[in-house]
């Protein structure tokens, strides 16, 4: 049935009505923000607080950051090389994103939102990635594993030719090297970085963080370049 102008007023009258006669009349439904728009709003309220602009979201980025993502739910492996030998940038070009700079976050086993940005923000090579003012855009993605796991991928970049802010002291630049840390959290975060040189390579590379709790399923992370291997 066509709504007109006039039946919704005559509708908000009616509801009106039965308010005033002490009937209850139940708000709109809302939806709540997907887990991944609320993975973005909790990195954005932490740069917003360091002095780095929020991040707006990419869907070419979100993109990328999905199949990398559903692949690890799928395999049950934690690393930033794909199956098929793909590293984040190579991901992030076949989405579409003409980047100048990139990053990447993955991590495994928090159950919301709020528990893998703290985890990430707990690990200095995550939270760099996070804090980086030189990235512009996000891309995120959130699966569960057949036995209901969490799996979640931050896909950082800014477009070539975009107008970067300026980068915090403690993030990778122009050759960035591996590094390994470990978190305060009993999960597996792990990051890589790749900025775009002069020449038309396209370097990337990842640090791998060891749990503070092994997990029955999958050994200690190797560098980026190879998975896991299984215990």
């Amino acid at each position: 049935m066509a709504m007109t102008h006039r039946t919704l007023a005559a509708g908000a009258a009616i509801a009106a009505l039965f308010a005033a006669a002490g009937f209850a009349v139940a708000a709109p439904a809302t939806t709540a923000p997907s887990y991944e728009e609320q993975v973005r709003q909790l990195t954005n309220q932490e740069r917003v607080a360091g002095g780095c602009p929020a991040l707006a979201w990419n869907d070419k980025l979100a993109a990328a950051a999905k199949g990398h993502n559903d692949e690890m739910a799928k395999t049950d492996t934690l690393s930033h090389t794909g199956k098929d030998g793909s590293n984040p940038s190579q991901r992030i070009d076949r989405a579409g994103y003409d980047w100048q700079t990139i990053g990447e976050n993955v991590a495994f086993g928090q159950k919301t939102p709020a528990e893998v940005v703290r985890a990430w923000m707990n690990s200095p090579v995550h939270k760099a990635n996070i804090m980086n003012c030189a990235y512009l855009d996000l891309g995120v993605a959130y699966a569960p594993d057949k036995k209901n796991r969490p799996y979640w991928t931050q896909n950082f970049g800014t477009l070539h030719g975009v107008q970067a802010g300026t980068a915090k002291p403690t993030t990778t630049t122009a050759k960035p090297t591996t590094t390994t840390a470990k978190p305060a959290t009993t999960t597996k975060p792990a990051t890589a970085t790749a900025t775009k040189p002069a020449t038309a390579t396209k370097p990337a590379t990842g640090a791998s963080v060891k749990p503070t709790r092994p997990r029955d399923d999958l050994g200690a992370d190797d560098d980026l370049g190879a998975d896991p291997e299984p215990e």
